[in-house]
């Protein structure tokens, strides 16, 4: 389950108890308003089977050539083919992705951290409400080098746990990319979604259509996106997707050994071709959420994600009692703030 690639011996411990799949977890945002564009901030989670971890962690440093990635760099040095190789390959490999949205975000640093606490609630609500031998009971993040918003991190999790929001076996675990190679999932999906919401620039996410869901980050429920949106299923739920299991699209010396097939390498999106950048789609899904917690009553804390809400329920003690997600609960129930 783990190989030379995976260099973070705490990690590796952590993936042998680890009953299930793992989620791995990065951010993307934009702090300040530029003109008209609104600042953000979203937070991408890919789900994997512990027993893919070795291979995606040697397709994508086959693909990126090297034991380092980050694709916000290699999208400046041109690299738009390989970024498109690692999209097809995870839309392929992975079990899940969810990629979580404050679209209304405070001006200043206390307006990014409460963005970040209350994108990783939803984030980690979503993805451990399975059961049973495949859930998620580890999240794994990029250690940021702030380390108050890595301890921000912890305190959230705790929280969650405490107000009974999460299983109590849920973890996050903080480690550096180049240390799990396998995190780099989580940042090609974290770029991709920046470039969908920031700039209309759909065509990087959209490989990803059927194993992805968008959720408002306050209240946990899942929003359509104009470009793209789709149906996506929890590891352990009852939910299942419609999208097959496929071959991925990125063949290596690894997975031809182990899998004896050759698929040629498809082309990357079509970086030559033309979109109009803007801000439709973020627009777009603020005006959603706006409707959205209008309708569920945005001034109820009860299952809200922000951290105040997480903390009125931690002081109540036992929270709701119930693993499901909001958006399957009482639509009379009152979501968030």
């Amino acid at each position: 389950m783990t190989n030379a690639l995976l260099r973070d011996p705490k990690l590796a411990q952590l993936y042998r108890r680890a009953p299930g799949a793992i989620a791995f977890v990065d951010e993307s945002f934009r702090a300040v308003p530029q003109g008209r564009d609104r600042a953000f901030y979203s937070m991408s989670a890919v789900t994997l089977e512990k027993d893919q971890l070795d291979r995606v962690r040697t397709v994508l440093t086959d693909v990126a050539g090297c034991s380092g990635w980050h694709t916000t760099d290699a999208n400046q040095d041109g690299r738009h083919r390989d970024i498109g190789r690692m999209v097809r390959f995870l839309a392929g490999e992975s079990v899940w992705h969810v990629v979580a949205v404050e679209a209304t975000v405070a001006p200043g640093d206390g307006g990014l951290r409460v963005a970040r606490s209350t994108c990783l609630a939803a984030i980690a609500r979503e993805v451990q409400r399975g059961h049973g031998p495949g859930a998620v009971r580890l999240l794994v993040a990029d250690n940021n080098r702030l380390e108050r918003l890595n301890a921000d991190d912890q305190r959230t999790i705790h929280r969650l746990r405490s107000a009974g929001d999460i299983d109590a076996n849920v973890a996050l675990c903080h480690t550096r990319m180049s240390l799990e190679p396998a995190l780099w999932s989580a940042d090609v999906l974290s770029w991709s979604a920046y470039r969908n919401l920031a700039t209309d620039d759909g065509r990087w996410i959209e490989p990803l259509r059927d194993v992805l869901t968008v959720l408002d980050a306050r209240t946990g429920r899942s929003v359509e996106m104009k470009q793209p949106q789709a149906a996506a299923a929890t590891p352990g739920a009852q939910q299942t997707t419609g999208a097959k299991r496929g071959q991925s699209a990125v063949a290596s010396e690894f997975s031809v050994a182990r899998n004896g097939f050759w698929e040629p390498v498809e082309p990357g999106p079509d970086v030559a071709g033309s979109f109009r950048s803007g801000t439709s789609v973020l627009d777009d899904l603020a005006a959603q959420v706006a409707r959205l917690r209008r309708d569920v009553g945005v001034r109820g804390i009860t299952e809200g994600n922000t951290p105040r809400a997480v903390a009125i329920r931690t002081r109540r003690g036992a929270g709701t009692g119930s693993h499901a997600p909001p958006s399957r609960r009482r639509r009379d129930a009152p979501v968030a703030g």
